[in-house]
């Protein structure tokens, strides 16, 4: 995820990959093919500040790696593709949760509309909270057109979509923050009645599996009636 100014994302074309003056485009190339390069700004105090101390040593290019959640940064996409590249990775630990949530309206006009209404509902929520100060960012393309607008949770790794369609009195926030595992047990989005139908799998999982869990939960449920 390379990281740009708050704002950035009303200059997006609507695909990075084939604009020759955009990061992504520049990046491609020398990463592997299965790495999924996106942009994001901050979107909350939490994000905008971390952003701030990250690039304070006046590093051209700031990026997260996920779901290993490192810091790498450089002057270059090609010094940026050599930290990546190292054996191990030339990169920082990053603490702390982060929620990238597509905004790309160049891309798909319900991702731009919708996306920075759901932002909006989470930074209010946030202003309610004690200790959730999880990081928001307003992301490029995700992927799921269709379920936008989509999120993903790290380090959890869990991907959602039409989060617009949460009750409002769910607290969107909370549920988020308390995923703290795995699909078993504590931090389970399957075991929330405000999560469960939006969720659409986890990085690691196909979506074959992440579609048997669903189904297995049914029916266990089904069958506790």
């Amino acid at each position: 995820v390379i990281l740009q100014p708050r704002g950035s994302e009303e200059g997006w074309a609507a695909k990075l990959e084939l604009d020759p003056g955009c990061p992504v485009s520049a990046l491609r190339p020398l990463v592997p093919l299965d790495t999924h390069i996106t942009l994001a700004c901050p979107a909350n105090d939490a994000a905008q500040q971390s952003l701030d101390h990250w690039a304070a040593d006046g590093s051209q290019l700031v990026c997260l790696v996920f779901p290993d959640r490192r810091l790498v940064k450089g002057d270059s996409v090609e010094a940026v593709a050599r930290a990546l590249a190292s054996a191990p990775p030339q990169a920082e630990a990053v603490d702390g949760s982060d929620l990238l949530v597509c905004v790309h309206g160049a891309r798909d006009a319900r991702c731009g509309a919708e996306g920075p209404k759901l932002l909006d509902r989470l930074v209010h929520e946030q202003e309610g909270m004690a200790g959730t100060s999880f990081r928001l960012w307003g992301s490029s393309h995700l992927g799921g057109h269709r379920f936008a607008p989509t999120g993903a949770l790290y380090p959890t790794g869990h991907w959602f979509g039409e989060l617009d369609r949460v009750p409002g009195d769910c607290r969107l926030c909370e549920e988020l923050a308390s995923l703290e595992g795995g699909l078993d047990g504590e931090g389970d989005p399957l075991d929330s009645p405000c999560l469960r139908g939006h969720w659409r799998g986890r990085t690691g999982l196909s979506p074959q599996e992440a579609k048997t869990l669903v189904v297995g939960r049914r029916e266990e449920g089904a069958g506790d009636q």
